[in-house]
């Protein structure tokens, strides 16, 4: 499980394996952009701090990483000095090179949040993906369909533009990306909601509730990239 350390290590050795195979063999120099979500984020916190942060050659080909839902930290009020040395945070949307990251929540995160908050005298980043300098924003939210209702599988999604207005803030010694139903849009019945202990907030929808925006943002990172 996510907690023995033999098996989070057997795991990184296959996540590194994979990255060296693919920049030895796929590549050939092109633009890399890195998604992650969860423990998918702190894999690649992992491998962006041992192949990446300090290695030139291979940051130059960063477009971006888009780490959601994990504790990407910098230093208080700077961009960097947490999790990695060399990678900010995207502050523009044509920033390339840099990390994108947030933990979603409808309302303050409790004490005992899983997520926001942490003991290492850094501040978890927050980036919305919809404004990177900061900033309240609509976000474009993309909801799980299902075959019938009260059906559990996925055959596809419904977009819906501008449906949450989303905004970084800080408090309390936590730091997250606050989102709620934009005012006059018809709402999202319980696509806002979460099943979970409030510790989680609403980790289940992290990517999907700004899924258009990270696909907007991604585009135009890669365009300026060239």
């Amino acid at each position: 499980g996510f907690s023995d350390p033999a098996a989070r290590a057997l795991a990184h050795r296959d996540v590194a394996s994979a990255w060296h195979d693919y920049l030895n063999t796929e590549n050939e120099g092109r633009p890399v952009l890195l998604l992650g979500h969860s423990q998918g984020t702190g894999e690649l916190v992992q491998l962006i701090q041992e192949e990446i942060d300090g290695n030139p050659a291979v940051l130059s080909r960063l477009v971006s990483a888009m780490l959601i839902g994990g504790q990407v930290t910098v230093r208080p009020g700077v961009d960097v000095g947490g999790s990695f040395q060399n990678v900010p945070a995207c502050r523009s949307r044509s920033q390339t090179g840099c990390v994108v990251a947030y933990n979603t929540f409808a309302e303050p995160p409790p004490a005992v949040s899983f997520f926001g908050r942490t003991s290492t005298g850094r501040q978890v980043l927050c980036v919305n993906p919809a404004a990177p300098p900061g900033g309240r924003a609509g976000l474009d939210p993309y909801v799980p369909r299902s075959s019938a209702a009260g059906a559990q599988d996925v055959v596809g999604f419904t977009a819906y533009p501008d449906a949450v207005v989303g905004e970084c803030r800080s408090g309390d010694g936590a730091d997250w990306l606050q989102v709620g139903p934009a005012p006059g849009v018809a709402p999202l019945g319980d696509a806002l909601s979460s099943d979970r202990d409030p510790a989680w907030g609403l980790h289940r929808i992290d990517v999907n509730v700004a899924l258009g925006d990270l696909v907007d943002l991604a585009a135009q990172q890669a365009a300026t990239f060239g």
